[in-house]
């Protein structure tokens, strides 16, 4: 009995030692796995940022060459577009844009012309014959345009029926130069009392010139806050506008007050602002509905009483 209990513990102290030596060998083997796994990844991440730095530098040849050949490539040496003054004196405002080219090589005979075009607005466009400069290098034209978005040219050479057009590489923006950017916000609250409705409102008015050049001419003049019922005017007050610096204006309005109100009743505090240059901007508050004040806000632009957007002072722009 005693021998083959002698016998039982060998093989059990045997087992132990095997069990011992295998949990050993495989936490060694895990040990070494996850060392080369880390390596891997390294290794992996290594490539990866090799591969992406290959890339960058081949697309930076790439473009440095496309560059250089559309520079070989392209007819045009130099140019420019000088923005005149607005003109008000008409129906419609207007600027003068002047207009300096300067191909690199003209073949005698040949005929010159630019044309001027918005992306925005694909309808319209114009063309215009350059006239060969004193120096015998420069072609220039002269146009009247409206208040477009923003100006592109082309410059078209023809000779013997073979036209050539590029785009100059360059656009200049016209309507930033003589519109304002106007933001207004409103506060306030609203109750009903008996037949009327009583109104305490604010009005935080920011005026800015969005064309940023050392000479802005772009301030406002004069403003109103207007209270409208049914599509008249009801009460009014001015707004007067302070200079921040920095081509920055800003104004605070208010109006208190309680008028009767029917059920069906359209009521709307109308703030408009007069610029320079005879321009008003024009936004539309609701009054309060379900508890939100900024339903059915409209905000437009209006010269002699018309609105600029969507009318034919500007032309439409391409949905």
């Amino acid at each position: 009995m005693e021998e083959k209990l002698d016998k039982l513990l060998k093989r059990q102290t045997v087992l132990i030692g095997v069990v011992i030596l295998l949990g050993a060998a495989l936490m060694l083997a895990h040990t070494t796995i996850r060392r080369l796994d880390d390596r891997m990844t390294q290794m992996q991440n290594t490539v990866g940022q090799l591969d992406s730095r290959t890339q960058q530098e081949i697309q930076n040849g790439l473009s440095q060459m496309q560059n250089i050949l559309d520079q070989q490539a392209s007819m045009l040496a130099d140019g420019r577009i000088t923005i005149g003054s607005l003109n008000t004196d008409g129906e419609e405002p207007t600027t003068t844009v002047d207009l300096a080219v300067v191909p690199k090589q003209v073949a005698p005979g040949a005929v010159v012309s630019v044309r001027l075009l918005d992306d925005a607005y694909p309808d319209w466009s114009m063309t215009l014959p350059a006239t060969l400069a004193e120096d015998g290098l420069t072609y220039t034209a002269t146009a009247t345009i409206p208040l477009i978005e923003q100006l592109r040219v082309q410059m078209i050479v023809e000779k013997n029926g073979v036209k050539t057009v590029e785009y100059l590489p360059w656009y200049e923006p016209v309507r930033d130069r003589f519109l304002m950017e106007v933001s207004i916000s409103r506060s306030g609250s609203s109750s009903r009392s008996g037949a009327k409705t009583e109104w305490n409102m604010d009005f935080l008015i920011h005026c800015y010139d969005k064309f940023y050049d050392d000479r802005p001419d772009q301030y406002p003049v004069s403003g109103t806050l207007t209270l409208v019922k049914n599509g008249e005017a009801v009460q009014s007050s001015p707004i007067s506008f302070e200079d921040m610096g920095d081509i920055s204006y800003e104004a605070e309005a208010k109006m208190k007050t309680a008028i009767p109100v029917a059920e069906g009743d359209q009521v709307e505090f109308v703030v408009e602002v007069l610029d320079n240059h005879g321009f008003t901007y024009r936004h539309v508050f609701p009054e309060e509905r379900d508890g939100a004040w900024d339903i059915g806000e409209e905000s437009s632009i209006l010269y002699n009483g018309r609105e600029l957007t969507g009318d034919a002072l500007f032309p439409q722009k391409a949905e």
